[in-house]
Formats: structure tokens, sequence, C-alpha cells
């Protein structure tokens, strides 16, 4: 038989094993839940921590676009650090919000919780000059252009009732005439608060350009009579330049006509080099194509009613007393020959058809027909160009023609401005400081302002009283903005009109655009478009006025006026959203009014 003592000691050890195992399996548990229960907190105050990082952001975009929002004042917060602790807060809490000084349109908010945090940041969207933070008034968006397809004060529409008009996006008008029925699309808001229309910046608008020409000297170092005659300070009494030994090496006397570049039996050809001496020609003069080597490299004169012909290739220089002076006499320059270095014309009109390694200068008209120039053409008066490239700027106080050839810079007139064809790389601006009217009249030709540091492609700019801008496109011509443009079309002045007669094409440097297509900021400001087909890419801003007349118009964009839009039949406008999505520097140029404050899609990150 077994021991009854012997069973109980099995049993006991069982017991003892069976207690070791539950209490091992408690413990296990009692571990896990605390753990569990540990994360669960951790994960908790993270989340509020997040919660309370996202609330600061939100908290600084209110104080932008609400509570702490003056017209031309933008405060997010004081300093560029601030801690916050709101309403609603757990004790304890609070928000560090931070601009990013590495991208001044970033925040930064860092929210702290029982010593758990977490970081949102977000870029908010508007355009920022260098050194300008959040609270300068280029950043965020105008209310005008946030999410609206048409902004006006008043909006009205043609036709009894209107037909085959389309508007998909957002309408934001004081008051609303003749509303068609259908459009289902559009969103309508009618308000009488609608104020502050934004401002169109100008920076580079003003041109400056050297027009002064050398004065004649008191007393000439050379003169050539009308007699073949050289008197000069070797020669006070007078010498025939025909003499020998030759007293004037490269200059021969026909009896009538001073040939200069051959020798003095006129049998050979000689060079003829002024040598920095001053000149003045009583008679008449010729370079003739059979003549040796010219240099004129300072004050040349030929005397009244006698001419000037040139029928060889020319030398002159940079010299600043370099200048051919024809008061009262005539130039003819031969079509063909080339002249290394600058050409300065005083009292002469130029018709070109040469090569100039140099710049042109002239103090009367400028007829460009063919050739090459190696730098800027300047005229005191007008400039016409029908072919031949021109390296430089064209710049006139008087009016500039562009119907053929290249400008490899910008078109720039106190006057008016007219191209009917030919390619300006560059842009085309008229800007005085004087109560002129200034008119561009574009009808064809190709304009690519890539290179240009002006505002605008084709611009007018004149901010003196009484002062008026007018800008015509007709014809299909190109018009390309680069980066440093805020517009393709552009007038400020006191009274601006732009007409656009007929479809164009118009290029941005980025895709989608973040530049208007036209701007008309003047006080008493209208843009007419009456193209038919006009299919656009592009918003466009009226200080004033916007016409669409009944042809068949197609406008993917923003229609901006501070006072009438008016609408015909056959329109489509629709809201552009990718330049609102995609920038955060939308749109570029404008300043002041009522700006909105909003984050860059995609642009948030959680820092955990």
């Amino acid at each position: 038989m077994k021991n009854k003592n012997s069973r109980d000691g099995v049993a006991m050890i069982m017991v003892l094993v069976m207690i070791i195992i539950f209490a091992a399996l408690i413990i296990a548990v009692v571990i896990s839940s605390t753990t569990a229960i540990r994360r669960a907190h951790f994960y908790k105050d993270k989340n509020i921590a997040l919660q309370i990082a996202q609330t600061g952001i939100q908290e600084v975009l209110y104080r932008m676009n609400y509570s702490q929002y003056d017209t031309g004042q933008y405060p997010a917060f004081t300093t560029p650090s601030e801690d916050i602790v709101l309403p609603g807060f757990p004790s304890g809490a609070k928000a560090t919000l931070v601009l990013d000084t590495s991208c001044e349109t970033k925040i930064v908010s860092t929210g702290t919780y029982r010593g758990r945090t977490a970081e949102v940041s977000v870029n908010v969207k508007g355009y920022a000059h260098t050194g300008d933070n959040l609270k300068s008034a280029y950043s965020g968006i105008p209310e005008a252009f946030n999410k609206h397809t048409i902004y006006a004060k008043n909006l009205n529409f043609s036709g009894t009732p209107p037909s085959n008009v389309s508007i998909k996006g957002n309408v934001m008008s004081e008051t609303i005439t003749n509303k068609p029925s259908g459009l289902t699309e559009a969103t309508w808001t009618e308000t009488f608060t609608l104020s502050d229309i934004v401002h169109f910046e100008t920076s580079t608008s003003s041109f400056t350009v050297d027009l002064n020409l050398p004065s004649p000297p008191g007393v000439y170092d050379d003169t050539y009579t009308e007699t073949g005659m050289l008197i000069n300070a070797t020669y006070p009494g007078g010498i025939s330049v025909n003499d020998t030994p030759d007293p004037a090496p490269g200059i021969y006397w026909n009896g009538s006509t001073y040939l200069f570049g051959r020798d003095n039996s006129n049998l050979l050809p000689e060079d003829f080099n002024s040598g920095g001496r001053t000149i003045i020609v009583e008679a008449d003069a010729q370079i003739p194509n059979n003549a040796g080597d010219v240099t004129i490299d300072n004050y040349f004169k030929i005397a009244a009613t006698k001419n000037l012909t040139i029928n060889k290739d020319i030398i002159t220089n940079t010299n600043s007393n370099l200048c051919l002076d024809m008061t009262g006499a005539s130039l003819t320059i031969a079509s063909g020959i080339t002249i290394t270095g600058d050409l300065v014309v005083k009292g002469g009109a130029l018709i070109l058809s040469n090569n100039i390694t140099g710049k042109v200068k002239c103090d009367q008209d400028i007829t460009v027909n063919s050739g090459n120039i190696g730098g800027d053409v300047l005229s005191s008066r007008a400039i016409t160009i029908s072919g031949g490239t021109i390296s430089g700027d064209v710049f006139a106080t008087g009016d500039i023609t562009l119907s053929g050839g290249t400008i490899n810079g910008n078109v720039l007139s106190n006057e008016d401005i007219t191209v009917s064809g030919g390619t300006i790389n560059g842009s085309s601006v008229c800007y005085n400081t004087s109560s002129v009217a200034h008119t561009i009249n574009i009808s064809g030709g190709t304009i690519d302002a890539t290179n240009s540091d002006y505002d605008a492609v084709v611009y007018i700019h004149n901010s003196s009283s009484g002062s008026a801008g007018t800008i015509n496109i007709s014809s299909s011509p190109t018009i390309t903005l680069g980066e440093n443009q805020r517009a393709g079309i552009a007038v400020v002045a006191s009274t601006g009109t732009i007409t656009i007669g007929s479809p164009f094409t118009i290029n941005y440097p980025f895709d989608p655009p973040f530049q208007f297509a036209i701007v008309n900021y003047s006080n008493s400001a209208n843009v007419n478009i009456n193209a038919n087909n006009f299919n656009i890419r592009g918003s466009i801003y009226s200080y004033r006025n916007i016409t669409l007349n009944d042809n068949t118009q197609t406008i993917t964009g923003i229609l901006v006026a501070g006072d009438t839009l008016q609408i015909g039949r056959n329109t489509s406008i629709i809201y552009d959203p990718e330049p609102y999505m995609k920038n955060s520097r939308v749109y570029k140029g404008f300043f002041w009014g009522r700006r909105r404050y909003v984050p860059v899609p995609g642009s948030w990150q959680i820092k955990w």
C-alpha cells in the first residue's frame, strides 16, 4: 500500500506549481496591461500635443485673417517665436509658434503636453519679396483672387435674356444685373462690403537714357576751307592739302570736294586718321570706295549746306567726344558698308542699311532698313525699323515703329510704339513724367520679354496727372513673359484703355502661371475684349471696368473689376484652380487690399 502522506505531498507540490503558474500569468497580465495603459497614455498625450500644434496653426491664421487684421497691417505674432495658451487647452499645455527663418512664408507650431511634443508646419500662400515675412503687405492672397472666378463691384449681363453664357466658379459682386438663369456651376455671393481692390506694384517702370551729344569745340584743331586749304596751329596762314610734302596725309582736294583716304595726287589710296583732333570741313567731303583706311575718332563737322558721303568702311571709336556734326548739312551712308565703333550724329537724320559694331546715337530721326547694329539705337526723335538686327535696346523720345527685323533688347519710347512685325526679345515700354497720351499698337510680330527687367511685356507707365495710355492688340501677336514680369499687358496712367481686338498668344515662364495676363491700374481704367474666338488662359484685372462684347470668348482664369464687369453673350469664364493649388505665389505684383492667408495644399508636415 502507498503511504497516505506521500500522496498528500504530491498534491501539495501540484498546488504550488499551479499557484506559481497562475501568479506568473497574473504578473504577465499586469505587466502587459500596465504597458498598454502607459502606451495608450503616451499616444493620447502625443495626440493631444498634435492637436495643440494644429490649433496653434489655426490660431495664427485666425489672427492674420480676422482678429488682428487691419488694412495694410498683417500681424501674425509680435516676435519671431511666441508661446500661446488658448481656452480649452488642458492644464499645462501650450503651443510654440515660430516663423521659419529659412522660409519666411512657413509657420511652425510645436504642441507640448505632459512632456510630449508634436510639431506641425505649413507654408502660407502668397507672394513674398526677398526680405519680407508673413507680416508683409505682399504676403497672403488678395481676397479678390481667393478662389474667385469673378470679383467685381457691379456685374452686368448683356441681352434679354443673356444667352450662351457659361460661368464655372465663385462669383462675388455687390450688385448683379440681368443675371442669367441655369448657371448651376457658379456660386453666387452678393455683398455690400466689397472694397479694398488690390494695388498693382511697379518697380522697373522708368528708364533713363543718355541722349546728350558732345558740344562743338570753341576752336577746331583743323579747318579745311572751301578752297582746299588746311588751317591749323602749324599752318596758321593756310596751306593747300595737295602740297608737297603732304601737309594732310590721306586727304585730296579735287577742286570742289575733299576726298578722305586718297593721297595728295589722287592716284593711290592712303590711310587717314584724325588722331584725336577736332575737324571742321567747309566744303563737300567724301570717303570714296577706293579710299584707304579712314579713322574718325573725335568731333568732325561738315559746314551748313555741305554734304558728307561715306562709300567705304570707316573706323570710329567709343570716345565721348566722337560726333559727326551735320547741322544744316546732309549725310549719305552707302548701303552695306561697315562702321567699326559707334555712330554718333548730330543735326542730320540717319537712314541705315549698314553693319555698325557699336551703338547708334542721333538727335534726329533714325531709320534702320537692314544690317547689324552691335549696341543700342538711341534717338531724340523717332525711330523706324523695317529690317536688320539690333543687339541692344531701342530708345526714342519720339515714336518707334517696327515692321520687321530683330531687336535683342527692349523697345523704349517717351511717346508711342507701333509693332506690325518683327521680333522683340525684350519689353515694349512707353514711359514719361509729363502729361502725355501714349499709344501702343501691336498688330503682329513676336515680343519675348524672357530676359527683360520691366514689369510687363507690353507696358505703358505714366503716373503724371492728366496722362493717358492706350494699348491695342490685333492680328494675333505672340507675347511671352519672363520671371521678372508681373503681367503680360499693363497700363499705369491717369486714364488707361486696353482693347483686345483679336486673339493673341500668351506664354508664361511657369505652368501653371502666377502672373496676370492683362492689368489696367489707372484711375479711369477700361479693358475691352472685342476679339472673336478669343481663348486665353490668364487673369484680367482692371481698377475700374472690364467689358466683354458679344463675340465668342473663353477666359480660363480670374476677372477682377473695381467697378463694373460687363459680360456679353457667347462668353465662357472658367475658374482655373491650378495656380491656386500649385503656386504659393499667387498672384505676382499685387499688394494691399483685403488679403487672405491660406495654407499651401500639400505643404503640411508633422514631426513627432
